[in-house]
C-alpha cells in the first residue's frame, strides 16, 4: 500500500512548485503566447478572405472564357 497512498509532504512540494511555476508563466510567458495566437489568428483570417476574393475573381475569368469561345464558336469573334 507504500506506492498507492499519498506522501504529504510530497503534494505540498509539488503543490508550492506548481504554484510557482503558474506565477511565472503568467507573468512573463502569457503575454508572448497570446500575441503569437493573434498574430496567427489574424493571418488565417486574412488568408481566409485572400482566398475567397481570389475564388470569385477565378469564376468571373472562368465566366468570361466560356463566353469568349461560346462567340468564336458562333463566329462571332474572328
Amino acid at each position: 500500500m507504500d506506492l498507492i497512498s499519498p506522501a504529504i509532504g510530497q503534494m505540498v512540494w509539488a503543490s508550492v512548485v506548481f504554484l510557482i511555476l503558474l506565477v511565472l508563466l503568467a507573468k512573463f510567458a502569457w503575454k508572448p503566447i497570446l500575441k503569437a495566437v493573434e498574430e496567427r489568428e489574424k493571418s488565417i483570417a486574412e488568408s481566409i478572405s485572400m482566398a475567397e476574393s481570389t475564388k470569385a475573381e477565378m469564376k468571373q475569368l472562368q465566366l468570361k472564357m466560356k463566353l469568349y469561345f461560346v462567340m468564336r464558336a458562333l463566329s462571332v469573334i474572328t
